[in-house]
């Protein structure tokens, strides 16, 4: 901001909301200068002074204040009309039925099927409010490891930001507590298994291991390792048949045909017939069927059968096993799962011990991936007895940081000369790149360690089912203070915080967070406003007040935030004078603001009335999450099923029944009653309008309406600007305008004239009956009493973009609205089925 244009210093610098807002705060009602406005710097191209649109939208970077002697007071007038605009319609969202909740979300727990544990790179870490069935994320993918022949499965979840109380930690339906051998640890923000804090939850025995950064090889999935004398047919000794369409069966069986054949694999055979002139039994052919110490090749033997000492072998003897690359730049280590899922044992009557040796070889790899010819051999075996599942992990820390190749080789025989049943396959079930984490911390995050044992009901799902109650937990408001205070990094910096799903916790702790808000309670956030909502909720039901969701996309706003809170609680967020409030929609006894046509813009109002059809919607599906089964439940009104049409609801953050009943309802009746819509354009008497204000509009598109201005006063007797009409039997009221524009209603009888009332009580201010320093005349609306009702609307939306008018738009009051808020709630399973 320049003080003045040929000033010879710098201009000083300010940062503001709102431009509209800053304006007025800056040079208060009645400025003493000119002040021209610029979008960017001055020309006459971005001037905005007389721009009453530009102002409001205050969506430039940056603007350009120029001060000149002396004032004007148009520019003043449009700038104060600018503000007024902004100060109730900023958050006001259009007039649309509540939003429902958003199935694009990515996180879980927002999900309605496949609820699972799953790595969300680059989206936003959950922001979970209020108390929510959490699904935590993955934060690193998870790895088994064999421990006493048993398979644990360790993993790593991020719950959410900040702080919160968790209880009931599940592997799927099953308590963590209740599973054999599980461990999980919840550890608070700014701490993890890396650091020396201890979990601010620990379920079962600790857990050793730190968190580690693993990866799987996905080459490695469960690779028989077969001894060499599995791998081929024996080189001599063995004794073959050969009889007509190209069948040959062996004598011995060390190893089996089937074990290392399959169709369509090619054999030589080196044997010759019995007379020189039939010398065609050997040669290569192709496998066309293969049995228990049979094959049959693409041949035709003689049609007697002749058993031939002689060779029959594979035409490409199995390869050893391959080498499986780890890329990691920065792995120490190497880990590898052998297994026998079919358990050691060698049985000729009763089972007893059987051992398999096995090495890995790990080679070193430069960075641009090229052997190096350094090996590192790590030898190990399996010994068992029985059928159960035999397996160890070999964790093995390499002479050197990097990349690496990796092979497993069987080194002991099988033995054949065994005359029971030998059991003794082995697998290569995982290999694992092992780098350590050198973070001791992850930042303002609550997470998860666990370790679990892998039951069958485990190993039947692929995938992984942590879940928890997760409960937010925040400094709580007292209506006048906070119990405590986080820094700007989200620790808690002082005193003390609980879990805590009220709105007027969660409205200041969204706006207070840097990542979301950014706000400053004291000049933005109408704190005892929103404080005396709460408290209006609490009176109402202990569960209106209540909001439990979890934000996790990066393309929410601050603003759609707040809505979000607010509409869970039957508000509508709104800003008033700078700060943000709340606005109830309650029932409301009388009107706040009147409109006749002495207010409104002459020829400007339209009037929708809709009339129930069958393409109407008549009935509403209100859908949440409930708190006992943690599933979605679906309300249906009307009860009795008469509907045609139903209309869809699921407004995020409500969990529980009766705040869902008492929502479901209120939509319900307003479906049903909400028949006229009105458009008027008034003056700038509904500037300060609220949300869902309930206020009085005379139909002016009719062809007589009783409303206009009090022309004369002679005690109770009011002379009006036009004749009015009583009818017969029926209690009659005038309402008054006062000059703040609130409103009284007071009984009247006929006068002696036409355009005369008498006054059955005294008005609490002065009638204005003549235009002067106290203002314009006082404006009126008469009717019957029993017609008062059709004037009353509730307001749905302004648009104060004018300057001079106000568009309004509204739609019939009714207290049917409402006719659910104070009736006993039905028991929950009489309702949900």
């Amino acid at each position: 901001m320049f003080d003045h244009p040929f000033a010879a210093v710098a201009p000083r610098l300010f940062e503001a909301a709102s431009l509209a807002e800053w304006l007025l705060e800056h040079y208060g009602a009645a400025p003493q200068v000119t002040v021209q406005i610029f979008a960017g710097e001055p020309s006459a191209e971005n001037e905005i002074s007389h721009d009453v649109g530009a102002i409001l939208a205050g969506d430039a970077d940056e603007y350009v204040i120029l001060e000149s002697p002396g004032s004007d007071p148009f520019t003043w007038a449009v700038i104060i009309a600018a503000v007024f605009a902004v100060a109730a319609y900023v958050l006001m969202p259009k007039p649309v039925m509540p939003g429902n909740v958003n199935r694009t979300q990515q996180s879980p727990n927002n999900a309605l099927g496949s609820r699972e544990n799953k790595v969300r790179l680059l989206e936003r870490v959950e922001d979970i409010y209020g108390t929510v069935k959490s699904i935590p994320s993955l934060m690193m993918p998870t790895y088994n490891k064999y421990i006493d022949n048993k398979k644990f499965e360790y993993g790593y979840y991020c719950v959410g930001r900040g702080y919160y109380d968790i209880a009931e930690l599940c592997d799927g339906d099953t308590l963590i507590a209740d599973i054999d051998g599980a461990s999980a640890a919840v550890y608070a923000p700014f701490t993890s298994p890396n650091s020396d804090d201890a979990p601010q939850l620990q379920v079962g025995s600790a857990i050793i291991d730190d968190v580690l950064t693993v990866r799987r090889a996905a080459e490695v999935d469960g690779i028989t390792l077969k001894a060499a004398n599995q791998a081929d047919l024996p080189s001599g000794g063995s004794v073959y048949s050969f009889y007509s369409s190209g069948l040959i069966e062996q004598s011995t069986k060390q190893p089996n045909f089937n074990s290392i054949l399959e169709v369509g694999d090619s054999v030589d055979v080196i044997a010759h017939g019995p007379l020189p002139t039939r010398p065609n039994y050997s040669g290569t052919f192709v496998v066309t069927d293969v049995g228990d110490g049979y094959i049959y090749v693409d041949a035709d033997w003689i049609e007697d059968a002749l058993t031939i000492s002689g060779r029959v072998s594979l035409t490409t003897p199995p390869a050893s096993m391959g080498w499986v690359t780890l890329p990691d730049l920065a792995r120490t280590q190497v880990w590898c799962n052998i297994t026998a899922p079919n358990g050691l044992f060698k049985d000729d009557g009763g089972k007893a011990p059987c051992n398999v040796d096995f090495e890995i070889q790990i080679e070193r790899l430069t960075a641009a991936m090229v052997p190096t010819g350094v090996v590192e051999v790590v030898t190990g075996s399996l010994t068992g007895a029985d059928s159960d599942e035999h397996a160890d992990t070999i964790e093995h820390s390499t002479a050197w940081a990097g990349p690496a190749r990796v092979r497993v080789a069987r080194t002991s025989n099988h033995d054949f000369a065994f005359k029971g049943t030998v059991q003794d396959e082995i697998k290569w079930a995982d290999l694992y790149s092992v780098t350590p984490v050198s973070k001791t911390e992850f930042g303002n995050k609550t997470t998860i360690h666990t370790i679990t044992k892998a039951t069958a009901r485990a190993t039947a799902v692929k995938t992984r089912q942590l879940n928890c109650l997760a409960s937010r937990r925040l400094p709580i408001y007292s209506g006048t203070t906070f119990s405590g205070a986080f820094d700007a990094t989200g620790r808690l910096a002082s005193g003390t915080i609980a879990a805590t799903s009220k709105l007027v916790d969660i409205i200041a702790a969204v706006s207070l967070d840097p990542k979301i808000g950014a706000r400053d309670l004291v000049t933005e956030v109408d704190m005892a406003q929103i404080w005396g909502v709460q408290q209006a909720l609490d009176a109402w039901n202990p569960e209106c007040g209540q909001f439990n969701f979890t934000f996790d996309t990066d393309n929410t706003s601050f603003e759609e935030t707040i809505i979000s809170i607010a509409n869970a609680g039957f508000c509508i967020a709104y800003r008033q004078n700078g700060k943000i409030r709340l606005s109830l929609d309650r029932a409301q006894a009388a009107s706040t603001a009147l409109f006749t046509h002495r207010n409104k813009k002459p020829r400007a109002e339209t009037i929708t009335r809709k009339f129930a059809s069958d393409a109407d919607y008549d009935g509403v599906e209100f859908v949440y999450v409930d708190p006992d089964s943690d599933q979605s439940e679906t309300i249906t009104l009307p009860l009795d099923g008469s509907y045609t049409k139903l209309k869809k609801f699921e407004i995020a953050g409500i969990r529980s029944f009766e705040q869902a009943w008492l929502r479901a309802n209120r939509e319900y009746f307003k479906i049903r009653g909400q028949r006229i819509n009105i458009e008027t354009t008034t003056t700038m008497d509904a500037r300060a309008l609220l949300p869902n204000a309930r206020i009085d509009i005379v139909d002016n598109t009719r062809f007589k309406s009783y409303d206009g201005e009090v022309v004369g006063q002679d005690g109770l007797v009011l002379t009006l600007s036009q004749d009015v009409r009583f009818a017969a039997g029926l209690p009659h009221s005038i309402v008054l305008m006062r000059r703040d524009g609130t409103l009284q209603s007071i009984p009247v009888t006929a006068g002696a004239e036409a355009n005369q009332v008498v006054l059955q009580s005294l008005p609490t201010e002065a009638i204005t009956t003549n235009y002067g320093p106290t203002g314009i005349r006082t404006i009126f609306s008469f009717a019957a009493d029993s017609a008062r009702g059709a004037q009353a609307y509730q307001v749905q939306e302004l648009d104060l973009s004018d300057g001079q008018y106000v568009t309004l738009k509204a739609v019939n009051y009714s207290d049917t609205y409402f006719a659910a808020d104070y009736a006993a709630i039905p028991a929950k399973e009489t309702i949900i089925n």
